[in-house]
């Protein structure tokens, strides 16, 4: 009976052994919820605050998280990245006198730049550009921010420290002398990454339909040659481009390489030259060149790699078909445009519209 008793006096109760393990299994539960709870909230963070992958070194979250020389080694990747920016920005936009607003203000439907540049070049060297925008700002309302004297008003107030008295503030007697540089971004860094870019003609518009390569260099008289010879514009351009996904459904009908459908403008009217080339063009020219009943809608098929597939490209007229082609003129004599000019395609429940 003591034997017996002293054996079984060795062994840990049941209730105990059952409280032991329920406590181990809280702790754990715990334990993980705890870091649950972590990973979310570091998430939670980096999402909140964190818009780049570059690490912040003042980000005292983070920084618990990671070791001190992690942290030189981020830091100094700032600096560097910083030092890369103020090298390069320079090299992303052109500085220039004129103001911003001086290239988009307009005088008799033609740009103010456009008429500066005009002028500067029929001034034969006797005036510069500076000289020739002050004179055209100072003459016409539509383009008085092309005067550099003045068009700095138009952004800063009056009050601004240091800006009038750094520009030759007339008050004091002394003679103006610009400071102000207007930046403008450069295209290929201002404008989105290219993927693949494509410049696509069309085969079904024949050769004898389009201006000749060799007239890209002075293709003002190429415009007034033509409108001398007929007074309208024989020749087609295509541009304005849309490009759709073919839906799976309508592929079975059409070649198996087939990816996109291409719609473009065709038409004689055009401003894909210089913009000087359409100022310095006579009026009459001027609205052949822009104004015509000729507006086509051309289609292509296109594959995986944005190139035409033989044979499956066309132009086409639309508006004489629905009765809605009108005259280039108004009974007034008025230059209108035509009914129809961007042409768009869009998939709507699978089939185009």
């Amino acid at each position: 009976m003591d034997v017996q008793r002293n054996a079984s006096s060795d062994k840990t109760p049941p209730t105990k052994s059952r409280n032991r393990k329920n406590c181990l299994r809280q702790n754990a539960n715990a334990a993980i919820g705890t870091a649950i709870i972590l990973v979310l909230c570091i998430h939670w963070h980096m999402a909140i605050f964190h818009t780049t992958q570059e690490f912040q070194p003042h980000d005292l979250f983070l920084s618990s998280f990671s070791s001190s020389s992690s942290s030189s080694r981020s830091t100094k990747k700032i600096k560097s990245l910083h030092r890369q920016r103020r090298t390069s920005s320079r090299d992303d936009y052109i500085l220039s006198p004129i103001c911003g607003g001086c290239s988009r203000s307009n005088f008799d439907q033609r740009s103010c730049f456009t008429i500066i540049k005009r002028n500067m070049e029929r001034s034969k060297g006797k005036f510069t550009l500076l000289d020739t925008a002050k004179k055209l700002g100072e003459e016409s309302e539509g383009c008085k921010l092309c005067d550099p004297v003045q068009c700095w008003k138009h952004y800063f107030n009056n009050s601004t420290d240091n800006y009038a008295s750094n520009n030759g503030s007339s008050s004091d007697g002394g003679e103006h002398k610009q400071k102000h540089q207007s930046k403008f971004w450069k295209f290929d860094k201002a404008s989105p990454k290219y993927t693949n870019p494509q410049t696509l003609l069309m085969p079904s518009i024949p050769p004898q339909l389009r201006i000749p390569p060799s007239r890209f260099n002075d293709i003002g008289a190429y415009f007034q040659e033509k409108y001398a010879t007929n007074s309208s514009m024989d020749y087609l351009t295509e541009y304005n481009p849309g490009l759709v996904i073919i839906p799976p459904k309508m592929k079975k009908n059409l070649p198996p390489n087939a990816a996109y459908l291409l719609s473009l403008r065709v038409t004689p009217a055009n401003n894909c030259f210089a913009t000087e080339v359409y100022a310095n063009l006579p009026r009459d020219v001027w609205n052949s060149v822009y104004h015509t009943a000729t507006n086509y809608l051309g289609l292509a098929l296109l594959d995986e790699s944005y190139q035409m597939l033989p044979g499956y490209d066309v132009v086409v007229e639309i508006d004489v078909q629905i009765d809605l082609k009108r005259p280039t003129t108004t009974r007034a004599g008025e230059a209108v445009s035509p009914t129809f000019m961007d042409y768009r395609i869009f998939v709507l429940n699978m089939r185009f519209i």
